[in-house]
């Protein structure tokens, strides 16, 4: 009797201290939502809004780095494209000083002009033209392309020695006149015009037998021209010549123009010559800067071009009271003092919409132009909160695809805490046989690790407790038997 009131004090004790699970606690499957659910949308968000945040202060930064990489472009093709004239030039220049090229008889001339011709055609996207200039007479004899067109055959220029009258010709391949002169006008003695002080700039001094130089930028035939020249005599034959190649800025436009097409935002680039004070070449291939007299540059300020006025005005407010030589001079000299060193960013307003204005400096063909490109900061802008939000579009994707793996994820784990915590509920009730097999020991083993372990230990331990039941039960069997046999 002892012993059973032990017994039942224990287990009352036991049922006392078992715990009571709570109905108002969240479940796991719940906790697992909600962090990985937190986590994802917390570090997309922080990381979209910290992007786009620092994309947009540094917009400025951005365009400059655009700005510079056109315009390292553009001084790299310009560059190489001056570099082929010159040498073009001067392989006229060696083949006279090498008695291959001479104009001492008309047979020889002849052979030189078609020589010319093969020539020019080898080398048509470096020079519009070829051509030497006789020395003291300054007759023209050579071959010209009427435009870019590359399809397009080339002319003979030839000058009578007694008129001075240029003359045209169509050729055939050998380069020789078919026909008559299509068209003709007055010239000159170009030698004339070469001289210091001469119309066309290039201030040759004669006496030098190799002088090599450049003419300034001058009109002729209503396009932009700029000449590469260089003396050669002829030590056989004791004739001196000037041979040159033409440069028109027609070609330096087209090469803008094609890189600027290239440029994903709003973009315009152009030349200015500081020496003669004018704008000589645009982005914009069709933009005319010849005057209506067809002999002179339109000036800057009367350019019909919304970034050329606005250039104009930038200079009058920057260096009011000086010419455009001035102006472009003094420009020139700020870039050289500037802390990028070898440029200046300027923020414009046109049209009511907000441009960055970078302006360089490049050494070209004898000359100092001044490099100005124009960026529209608003359609970058634009660009990247357009850019900002496709990305908000995707970060939701992602968030969206987390979520679901996620979720995937936490309901798995809580299948498999589900299936064990009813294992144990029915060890707890001494179901064994809904929870142990025969064969395999354990019934929905689950195939997560840790939570395998535990069922393992949990089998353990039944199968322990059933060899105590089973012990005890022998136990008493023994001592009723005892008992019997002692009455």
């Amino acid at each position: 009797m002892p012993d059973d009131r032990r017994t039942n004090s224990i287990l009352s004790t036991t049922g006392t201290l078992s715990p009571t699970v709570s109905k108002i606690r969240p479940r796991f499957f719940v906790l697992m939502i909600l962090f990985v659910g937190l986590s994802t949308i917390t570090v997309a968000l922080l990381g979209w809004q910290l992007t786009l945040i620092s994309a947009r202060s540094n917009i400025r930064g951005l365009i400059a780095e655009m700005e510079d990489l056109i315009s390292h472009q553009i001084f790299g093709i310009i560059q190489d494209a001056a570099d082929s004239l010159q040498e073009l030039t001067h392989l006229q220049a060696t083949y006279f000083r090498q008695n291959k090229w001479s104009q001492s008889t008309p047979e020889r001339r002849n052979e030189t002009l078609r020589s010319m011709l093969t020539l020019i055609n080898r080398h048509r996207k470096q020079s519009a033209d070829i051509y030497y200039y006789t020395y003291p007479e300054g007759l023209m004899f050579g071959y010209v392309f009427p435009n870019d067109d590359l399809s397009i055959a080339p002319q003979m220029i030839t000058q009578d020695s007694s008129t001075l009258f240029m003359k045209f010709f169509n050729v055939n391949e050998l380069g020789d006149p078919v026909g008559p002169s299509f068209f003709s006008f007055p010239g000159s003695n170009i030698t004339n015009s070469l001289l210091p002080g001469g119309s066309f700039n290039a201030n040759i001094d004669y006496s030098n037998k190799t002088w090599k130089g450049f003419t300034g930028i001058f009109v002729a035939s209503t396009v932009l021209l700029k000449s590469c020249l260089q003396i050669a005599v002829n030590p056989f034959t004791g004739e001196q010549v000037t041979v040159g190649n033409d440069w028109t800025m027609n070609l330096v436009s087209s090469r803008l123009s094609e890189i600027v097409s290239n440029v994903p935002y709003p973009t315009f680039a152009a030349f200015l010559d500081i020496a003669g004070g004018h704008l000589v070449a645009t982005s914009v291939a069709d933009l005319s800067l010849v005057a209506p007299d067809q002999v002179s540059i339109v000036p800057l300020e009367s350019v019909n071009n919304s970034f050329a006025q606005d250039f104009s005005s930038y200079l009058r407010s920057a260096f009011p009271s000086k010419t455009v030589k001035e102006q472009l001079r003094l420009v020139a000299d700020l870039i050289k003092v500037s802390k990028q060193q070898d440029k200046i960013y300027v923020d414009r307003t046109i049209n009511a919409t907000r441009w960055m204005l970078q302006l360089k400096v490049m050494d070209l063909l004898g000359e100092r132009f001044v490099f100005a490109v124009y960026m529209n900061m608003d359609y970058v802008e634009r660009d990247v909160i357009s850019s900002g939000e496709k990305t908000g579009y995707m970060m939701l994707g992602i968030i969206l695809g987390v979520l679901a793996l996620g979720t995937l994820f936490a309901w798995t784990v809580a299948s498999q805490l589900t299936l064990v915590s009813r294992q144990i509920a029915l060890l707890k009730q001494l179901k064994f046989h809904q929870v142990l097999d025969k064969n395999s020991g354990i019934k929905g083993r689950s195939f997560i690790y840790e939570l395998a372990g535990l069922q393992e230990a949990f089998y353990e331990m039944a199968q322990t407790f059933g060899k105590t039941l089973e012990l005890q039960s022998s136990l008493q069997q023994r001592g009723k038997s005892s008992n019997t046999d002692k009455v």
